[in-house]
């Protein structure tokens, strides 16, 4: 597994089985680490997951194609479920009850206040005044739910019940997709065979147990610039501490490196220069012939062959004048820009 890592936020070092950092950073536990705290993700480890809540590292999921379809799908979800399960009580979507969510997800104010730990909940589900958290899922192979939602995501609903509706079940629906639906989302119906809702009992005693264990972990770990131990022979804890391990050199071992990075630069500059001449020539030949067979009907001659694309972008000034709100739709990147001068 090769990952695109996002560079640390601070300052940090190598001490055998755990990483120290200069404590500058800190994340608060929201619904999706809790699993990984605890050590009951598929997707992260106790390790991993204090790593990443200190800053020394993110990956960038967004444009995953199971995360962007969860996303899309999730208003059309809970809107199936509000209409073929009205027995269990009225369904609200999050933004029906909560602050406006604008910009990234890391952005967003937490929907309940406390010191460690933060969350966002995808909607709640009233019934005779009562609310119960509702939490909405997609999965392309619903076999991990055969038993139930796994429990990464269950410790993930047990979080926001804590601090919010503090009642003894919540909700989960399901949305089952496929290849084709990553593809095209808008291409998914929910019907009776692809669309469930799932209703998991809380003991409360038992969760508040849990979360006060987290607490003092994340005191004793993050509150004090510390992860947790890392996992020997675990892929994810391996492939993290080797990602930190590289990058965390001395100012001898960056020196020889931009150096060597400078040598490299030069050469390949010098080859650029070598065929600015031609590469020029190549694109005005290529405009050239592809004007001549477009004027003349032409979609092939010889080995070349010219075809029209359509594409299709979003008129902005347009939406602007007809007073469409694109604002809550856009996300803020952070991107590090790599600049280099020769000496």
């Amino acid at each position: 597994m090769s990952r695109k890592w996002v560079a640390p936020k601070c300052k940090y070092e190598m001490k055998g089985d755990y990483v120290q950092t200069d404590g500058t950073y800190r994340e608060k536990i929201s619904g999706t680490s809790m699993g990984g705290i605890m050590g009951v993700s598929p997707y992260a480890t106790p390790f991993t997951t204090t790593a990443k809540l200190l800053g020394l590292w993110n990956e960038d999921i967004s444009d995953k194609p199971a995360v962007k379809t969860g996303s899309l799908l999730e208003e059309r979800i809970i809107e199936y479920a509000s209409k073929h399960y009205p027995d269990v009580g009225e369904f609200f979507k999050a933004e029906d009850i909560f602050a406006k969510r604008e910009g990234d997800h890391a952005s967003w104010q937490s929907d309940f206040e406390d010191d460690v730990f933060a969350g966002h909940v995808d909607g709640i589900i009233t019934k005779d005044g009562v609310d119960y958290i509702l939490e909405c899922k997609t999965a392309r192979d619903p076999s991990a739910w055969l038993e139930g939602p796994p429990n990464h995501y269950y410790w993930q609903v047990c979080l926001y019940n804590h601090f919010i509706t503090k009642q003894d079940k919540a909700y989960f629906v399901l949305g089952v997709v496929d290849t084709e639906t990553y593809s095209n989302p808008n291409s998914w119906v929910a019907n009776k065979n692809n669309c469930y809702l799932f209703e998991v009992k809380i003991n409360q005693k038992m969760v508040s147990d849990v979360i006060n264990n987290v607490r003092r972990i994340y005191s004793e770990s993050v509150g004090k610039g510390l992860t947790l131990k890392i996992q020997e022979g675990n892929e994810l804890d391996e492939e993290l501490k080797t990602h930190l391990t590289d990058i965390s050199g001395t100012t001898d071992e960056l020196n020889d490196l931009i150096s060597e990075y400078a040598t490299v630069h030069k050469f390949n500059q010098q080859k650029l220069e070598e065929i600015k001449d031609s590469t020029k020539r190549e694109d005005t030949l290529k405009d050239r012939i592809k004007d001549i067979m477009v004027s003349w009907n032409l979609q092939s001659a010889r080995n070349v062959q010219i075809k029209t694309q359509k594409r299709k972008s979003f008129d902005f000034v347009r939406a602007d004048m007809d007073g469409f709100d694109y604002s809550k739709y856009l996300k803020t990147t952070e991107v590090n820009v790599f600049n280099y001068k020769e000496e």
